[in-house]
């Protein structure tokens, strides 16, 4: 499969059943939290592609919309012991989104570069 195809479909982290139950019955709030982050942080619309449980809470792929274009990852934290998604403490890992989102502007502005002539 492509790299620019895979959104994260078949991903499973280690410990993360009983989170990814959780995220599973509350996915409408686990994408809400994903989406709020990265446009309060980033200023970007993102898609949601798949949501997998880890120790902590669930790990969210996600596709931005718009011309600069990328993939990345959100962490939502969940607690257990209440059940609830923890919406306020979205983060993701340190400098993958940024790295994302410079890939994407990147190939924005060398797009012509990108799409340049096909060698036979």
């Amino acid at each position: 499969m492509r790299v620019q195809d895979y959104k994260g479909d078949g991903y499973v982290l280690r410990n993360g059943e009983e989170e990814g139950k959780i995220a599973e019955e509350k996915s409408d709030e686990v994408k809400k939290a994903a989406k709020d982050f990265f446009m309060e942080k980033y200023k970007t619309d993102v898609k949601v592609h798949n949501i997998v449980g880890n120790v902590d809470g669930a790990t969210v792929f996600v596709e931005s919309k718009g011309p600069v274009h990328f993939f990345t990852t959100a962490i939502v934290p969940i607690d257990l012991s209440r059940k609830r998604v923890l919406e306020d403490d979205v983060t993701s890992l340190d400098g993958e989104s940024e790295s994302a989102i410079q890939g994407g502007l990147y190939h924005l502005i060398f797009e012509d570069e990108f799409n340049g002539p096909v060698s036979k």
